[in-house]
């Protein structure tokens, strides 16, 4: 026997060396002293006499499940260095952005852990969102994905793993699916870090810094991704993804309010979406530029082969061009309205090269191969839209048929 650190006293072990705890349930017990043991230690007891628990030895222990449904109340833990704060309901979180907007929200720690180790960042106050249930809640219907933003991205990249396939694990069509987005998503994110890092990092933190190179910020503003962001005095309110990133590392977002939520629509018929993605390796790097291609074809005539397939909308999203994410739109009103013919393609490429210029000074140099991969994803982009469109457009019921080209 003796005391614990606070002057509590511990609990004595028995005869045979238990210290009052139950070798089966992990709970507080004193089966040890019992003659029969309780409930779950003789059933135990029985298996091992039986032989079934020496043949599951090898089997992983679950965790057990007081653990999982254990939800902790508001903590906060003031220290001489930083402050540290965990709510568990979006009122608390929301609560403390009102009375410190400038506290720094920690969730999978993937980034700020970097700058206060590595960058010397003092951040005083930090707050731990993961107990915050709103934040992590995924929810799928007809029209699309609502995401929280404190859901990890390996749970974004399977969840649109999934949604991408059909229910025999084959790649179903983008024309009666919808699916483009979720399948472009999963894509990106295979290459994107490592498992640890995307097994901790989040949807909300990759989002909200900014990052020029961002594989995802792209893909967030080709596919019409909505961010619903939100504080205590003025409430909520939606921001497109398109018009979210204002600068380096800066985004709409007052510094009272926390993103909640990300919703990713459907893609519509005949509407592609396309990641792309250049780095010095192919596994765990940074992007030397990316981007997020989108085109949306419609049927132009009265139907039959009269008519012809013309681009509807279309939005081409770069990053590691400039100091934020940015969207070529210039280059979108060229294609805009107009049917996909090598002509277009070609003043598409000039009009994009016109649009996205990188100095030769620009931070990260390789100037002039980086304009080389502005117009490749853009060629890329629409060959990947012509080939789905082509075989989209006989196979889908209603469709006329029309192949982009003769």
């Amino acid at each position: 026997s003796g005391e614990g650190e606070h002057g509590a006293a511990l609990p004595s072990p028995s005869a045979n060396g238990s210290s009052g705890v139950c070798p089966t349930t992990g709970r507080p017990c004193d089966c040890s002293a019992k003659a029969n043991g309780c409930g779950s230690h003789a059933q135990r007891t029985e298996l091992v006499a039986q032989g079934e628990w020496e043949r599951d030895r090898d089997r992983e222990l679950i965790t057990p499940p007081e653990v999982l449904q254990h939800v902790p109340d508001d903590a906060c833990s003031i220290g001489d260095v930083a402050n540290w704060y965990r709510p568990v309901t979006l009122e608390s979180l929301l609560k403390i952005k009102t009375e410190l907007p400038e506290a720094k929200i920690v969730a999978g720690n993937t980034e700020v852990g970097i700058e206060m180790r590595f960058k010397h960042a003092a951040y005083r106050d930090l707050v731990y969102v993961g107990w915050v249930p709103e934040l992590a809640q995924v929810v799928v219907n007809d029209e699309a994905v609502s995401l929280g933003a404190g859901v990890s991205l390996a749970t974004l990249m399977e969840t649109c793993r999934v949604l991408s396939l059909d229910g025999i694990g084959a790649r179903v069509s983008a024309a009666s699916a919808s699916t483009s987005p979720y399948a472009a998503i999963a894509e990106q994110l295979k290459w994107f870090a490592g498992p640890p890092i995307r097994n901790w990092g989040t949807i909300g933190g990759n989002i909200v810094t900014a990052s020029p190179i961002s594989d995802l910020n792209p893909l967030w503003i080709a596919s019409r991704a909505v961010f619903m962001v939100q504080s205590q005095a003025r409430g909520a309110r939606e921001v497109p993804a398109s018009s979210f990133f204002l600068g380096y590392r800066e985004v709409d977002m007052a510094p009272d309010e926390v993103l909640v939520r990300v919703t990713l629509p459907r893609s519509r018929p005949f509407e592609y979406v396309k990641e792309f993605k250049q780095a010095q390796r192919r596994d765990d790097d940074i992007a030397i530029v990316n981007c997020g291609f989108r085109v949306a074809f419609r049927f132009d005539g009265a139907g039959g082969r009269s008519g012809q397939w013309v681009i509807d909308d279309v939005c081409i999203a770069y990053g590691g061009v400039a100091p934020s994410t940015v969207t070529a739109t210039e280059t979108a009103d060229v294609l805009r309205g107009k049917a996909l013919t090598e002509e277009l393609v070609e003043a598409a490429l000039a009009s994009v090269a016109a649009e996205i210029r990188i100095p030769e000074d620009a931070p990260g140099g390789r100037a002039a191969f980086r304009r080389v991969l502005v117009s490749s994803f853009l060629r890329k982009g629409l060959a990947h839209a012509a080939r789905a469109l082509e075989r989209d457009s006989r196979s889908a019921p209603g469709s006329p048929g029309v192949p982009p080209y003769d």
